[in-house]
């Protein structure tokens, strides 16, 4: 069943943009939004209220047109990641979802949100989440602090035991080949020039690596994504005082990846930089929307110059965690987030200068964020003008009427009131 939600939704011009200012912009045509109803992908037990628990889903496209749907299943916690998850896969577009057969794929579907993708020359990538370098069971230790919050220490990397060094500076991955229809191990090379390590204060001596959360952009030959998980000194050689973004590049198909620049930091150390997504837009430049805590709140930057410099970021939404983003085939950019509640956005000229009004699937409270959904959610394009969403429902009723959490999927279709006919 089609629900319409909305049709030529008001626009709301973004925080710093030339509407903001005064000047006037086109849109590049009102958009109709419709919702189909959600598909229960997977159901806790019963009662189940856990933090953590049926929770942060991440959708994927695998070779060959299956969908891969994974999401957490135990403590939200450092010392968690890396390790295997739940996963279901689909044959018809997310309409159905069943487990992933035991050997279904060559690696082990970890936590939290890790994410296959096509790169480029139809060849597909995955370097899922892996476990933390354990130091005391490695013996060694880190050098001293640089830096850091009341959270986290900071250290330079080229400072730790070599181990550590390679660890962090070597991904494992895998990646499907189109000519042999086969996955192979590989490890990408990460960028360790001016990079930090950082500790948290309640994961003592467990040092996590990055993995990809979201897609990276294909742009050209490159391959663009952001990333947070590794932090590295500012453009002007200072240790930054909080968390920061950095725009990663990939010259040779994914094989590895270079440090460009920042994508975004707090001067004043106040305000986390946290989960970026980066998306292309219409014209071919860059957009990123990013967490900040701990004072809640959704940023937005963009680039012209494929990642080398970024606007100052500009208020886009009082909050949003884990946003995710899409530029479907018909040139509308679409933009989820949550906490309190999810809900979704649409840049109709593609380019994130405006927005229309909030479509919001789950309410939620903003004085109980995190009652009726984690907020994270999950964006995978399957049509010219439509996608997925993939997010978590709290207050789901099971069969007997029982309270459960549900992993919901949810076709939305976003068309140009053109196309909508």
């Amino acid at each position: 069943m089609s629900n319409l939600i909305r049709s030529g939704s008001a626009l709301v011009p973004a925080a710093g943009s030339a509407a903001a200012a005064g000047e006037t912009t086109t849109p590049a045509g009102e958009i109709d939004i419709r919702l189909e109803d959600p598909v229960v992908a997977a159901v806790s037990a019963p009662g189940e209220k856990r933090w953590g628990f049926h929770q942060f889903p991440q959708l994927s496209r695998m070779p060959g047109g299956q969908l891969l749907l994974t999401y957490a299943h135990n403590e939200d916690a450092v010392a968690t990641y890396g390790t295997v998850c739940p996963a279901l896969v689909s044959a018809d577009d997310g309409r159905t979802w069943k487990p992933l057969e035991k050997d279904g794929t060559p690696f082990v579907p970890s936590k939290p949100h890790g994410c296959v993708f096509e790169v480029l020359d139809g060849q597909f990538l995955t370097a899922p989440p892996a476990p933390n370098f354990d130091l005391k069971a490695a013996g060694m230790a880190l050098p001293a602090k640089v830096g850091g919050t009341r959270s986290f220490d900071l250290f330079r990397l080229d400072q730790c035991p070599k181990p550590l060094q390679e660890h962090l500076g070597a991904l494992p991955a895998w990646r499907w080949f189109p000519a042999t229809k086969q996955w192979q191990t590989e490890k990408i090379g990460y960028d360790a020039r001016d990079a930090l390590v950082w500790e948290i204060a309640d994961a003592r001596g467990l040092i996590p690596r990055t993995w990809f959360e979201h897609p990276p952009v294909r742009l050209g030959k490159e391959l663009i994504y952001a990333d947070y998980r590794t932090m590295y000194l500012l453009d002007g050689g200072d240790v930054p005082r909080n968390n920061t973004c950095s725009c990663m590049v990939s010259t040779d198909n994914g094989r590895s990846f270079e440090r460009r620049g920042t994508i975004a930091a707090d001067p004043d150390g106040t305000l986390q930089m946290n989960e970026p997504v980066i998306a292309a837009t219409a014209e071919g430049a860059l957009v990123c929307a990013i967490r900040t805590d701990p004072k809640p709140g959704m940023l937005m930057t963009s680039s012209l110059d494929r990642g080398r410099t970024w606007s100052k970021p500009a208020k886009l939404h009082p909050f949003g965690v884990f946003p995710g983003m899409v530029l479907l085939g018909n040139g509308v950019l679409a933009l989820s987030y949550g906490r309190p509640g999810v809900h979704l956005k649409f840049s109709p000229d593609g380019c994130g200068r405006g927005w229309t009004e909030p479509t919001t699937l789950i309410a939620g409270d903003e004085k109980k964020t995190i009652e009726a959904t984690c907020g994270y959610t999950s964006l995978l394009e399957i049509g010219r003008d439509e996608f997925l969403i993939a997010y978590s429902d709290f207050e789901h009723r099971g069969a007997d009427g029982r309270q459960c959490k549900a992993i919901l999927v949810r076709r939305v279709h976003a068309a140009r009131l053109a196309q909508a006919k």
